[in-house]
């Protein structure tokens, strides 16, 4: 009998880290109003506004910064929430080496990665260059090919100070100590590895991707000698959300990035499906923020699976996926120009509104979707107002402007050209957008 007791405590123990039910996570905008701009420096970063938004990275001391794609300039949140601009002015251009980051122009950069000793690279893609920023604020090229037309597109950095970037050719590389660009080995390589869009690290060097091949998704280990092993993914399109499934044995659609938390768990977005996956150290793929196939921006002050999230697509994000050390997640939304934080445990934070039964309770909605310009329009609310809409195109622009009554569907006509547009809307229970098609 007591050798039986321990097996059955261990059998129990292993079951209750098997499951990896994960309900009680929070969401809510960490920075970024949702309006397409480049203002708010010196404030807080959840009144401010940002311009597409794609890579993003967290420092060793909770410092958060953000690849301000379109407004050619790299974004720094601090612990307490204030924005400031880190390198660039918000003038495309190439110009700056050697001197403060800040008075240096940067040209669309895609992605952001800091190292433990506090510098901090750059993708900057539209220059060609990966560039680096010192703990003085200084700026510096590490790299530059126009000859072969290597574009960075996401940068990482191990523990160990090597950093790793991304390229259009989907080759992944290398710089070392001495600044010398290396072609990692890809003999072998299996197909599913060989489009890169997000790569975060272990304390041990070994590295994770999240793998993007056409319509299908992988999470792929490559260890300090090589070797490549697929963690997620069957090479099939996805098919469902899940919940501790195998991670092996399942579909999934592109990812758009990636990040590690200190316990062994990955999370990666994913992109057709709008939502945050989770793999943990035992190999079990769940749901983790999002509805799953509902892209959108809603749900601030709820539990992340209630909530509207767009992880963006396979070609215009690039690691918009950070953890910090308390296990928050950061995820760049770029089509809504605003940067969502999931807190674990339903920690509530500073940028959640304070009444989270509005926010789970409020919901804007437009059918059908995608539509021929003809559709309905419907506010959900527990409060009767009216409430302010407008229309803006991917360029941020503003189209339409109208007044809608809460709690009532109202019939509309949209004689715009076929696109993607975002319908928002502004009440007393805050800011509500959703993305729609026409075709």
């Amino acid at each position: 009998m007591s050798r039986i007791l321990p097996l059955y405590l261990i059998i129990i123990l292993c079951f209750c880290n098997f499951s990896n039910h994960t309900y009680a996570q929070v969401v809510s905008t960490y920075a970024g109003d949702t309006t397409n701009g480049y203002s708010g420096d010196n404030h807080s970063a959840a009144h401010a506004q940002l311009m597409q938004p794609y890579g993003i990275a967290v420092d060793q001391k909770n410092n958060l910064y953000i690849a301000d794609h379109a407004a050619n300039c790299i974004r720094k949140v601090d612990s307490t929430g204030i924005i400031t601009t880190f390198a660039g002015t918000g003038v495309a251009g190439f110009s700056g080496d050697s001197s403060l980051a800040t008075a240096a122009l940067l040209n669309g950069p895609t992605s952001v990665a800091a190292d433990r000793f506090g510098n901090v690279y750059i993708a900057d893609n539209g220059n060609f260059r990966l560039r680096k920023v010192d703990t003085n604020g200084i700026i510096t090229t590490i790299f530059y090919d126009y000859v072969y037309m290597t574009i960075p597109l996401t940068v990482a950095v191990n523990q160990q100070g090597r950093v790793y970037f991304t390229a259009l050719n989907y080759f992944y590389y290398f710089i070392d100590s001495v600044d010398v660009l290396t072609l990692e080995d890809t003999t072998g390589t299996p197909i599913w590895m060989q489009e890169p869009n997000g790569i975060t690290f272990d304390s041990v060097g070994n590295m994770y991707v999240a793998v993007s091949t056409g319509s299908t998704g992988n999470i792929v280990k490559v260890d300090t000698f090589g070797h490549c092993t697929n963690l997620a993914g069957d090479g099939s399109c996805g098919s469902g959300c899940y919940d501790s499934v195998n991670a092996l044995s399942v579909g999934l659609y592109g990812f758009t990035g990636i990040a590690r938390d200190d316990s062994g768990n990955i999370y990666a977005c994913e992109s057709t499906s709008s939502r945050i996956v989770k793999v943990n150290r035992f190999g079990f793929l769940t749901t983790y923020a999002g509805t799953c196939y509902y892209g959108g921006h809603t749900g601030d002050g709820g539990y992340a699976l209630s909530a509207y999230i767009d992880v963006g697509e396979t070609y215009d994000n690039y690691n918009p996926l950070a953890i910090d050390k308390a296990g928050n997640i950061y995820m760049a939304e770029v089509d809504y120009h605003d940067i969502r934080k999931i807190t674990p445990g339903g920690i509530a934070t500073t940028s959640v509104i304070k009444s989270s039964a509005i926010a789970i309770n409020t919901n804007l909605s437009i059918s059908p979707n995608p539509n021929n310009g003809d559709c309905a329009i419907f506010l959900s609310s527990p409060v009767e107002e009216q409430a302010q809409i407008t229309v803006t195109n991917m360029l941020g622009e503003r189209i339409k402007e109208f007044s809608l009554h809460t709690n009532s569907s109202m019939k509309a006509n949209f004689d715009f050209s076929p696109g993607v547009y975002i319908l928002s809307a502004s009440a007393s229970t805050g800011k509500y957008n959703t993305k729609f098609t026409i075709r």
